[in-house]
């Protein structure tokens, strides 16, 4: 009876183990997410449409079993039109450009991987007209998500995030849901 047990145990901790080899260490992987938004304000003193286009690539590798360090680009570009009764409507541009460092945990799991994890990194901006760069902007975020595996070296990566934007006299912060990609290199 007890050598069933034993085997059982083994043969239950191996399985696991060998269902998730994406999530050990020395385990590389190539993600991201490509993004698009559409808002239109109208009020009495005008209308503004602004359209965001952000891709956010990123390289990882697992340091530990389960455990994801990541690094990557950020780029975010956006148009925002305004109008207001009497005046001509202008267009203003603007570039968001960076680099984050990242770091997850994922929870050990059959074909979905749930995880949690945060990132940070540093951005500069540039508006049409404006001066080249911004000074550098304080990037962060906090995340919740899973990994859905589609095959063994794939995975869709739903996620919530909360985070913010820190610059020398302000702070913007707000939630996102956000659906990545992700291929693991075995």
């Amino acid at each position: 009876m007890k050598t069933s047990i034993v085997l059982l145990v083994l043969f239950a901790g191996t399985s696991t183990v060998l269902a998730q080899p994406q999530l050990q260490r020395g385990v590389y992987s190539l993600s991201g997410s490509l993004g698009f938004s559409s808002s239109s304000t109208t009020s009495p003193y005008g209308e503004s449409n602004t359209s965001e286009i952000s891709l956010f690539p990123s390289l990882a590798y697992f340091v530990l079993d389960h455990i994801e360090l990541s690094v990557g680009p950020s780029y975010l570009y956006a148009s925002s039109e305004v109008s207001s009764p009497g005046f001509p409507s202008s267009t203003t541009t603007s570039s968001l450009m960076g680099i984050r460092l990242g770091l997850r945990y994922y929870f050990q799991s059959e074909k979905i991987a749930p995880f949690v994890g945060a990132n940070g990194g540093v951005s500069w901006s540039k508006v049409s007209g404006g001066t080249p760069f911004s000074p550098p902007l304080r990037i962060y975020a906090v995340q919740i998500g899973a990994d859905y595996f589609v095959a063994q070296t794939f995975a869709l990566e739903p996620m919530i995030q909360y985070g913010g934007v820190k610059t020398s006299g302000t702070s913007e912060t707000g939630f996102n849901i956000v659906i990545g990609a992700k291929y693991f290199i075995l």
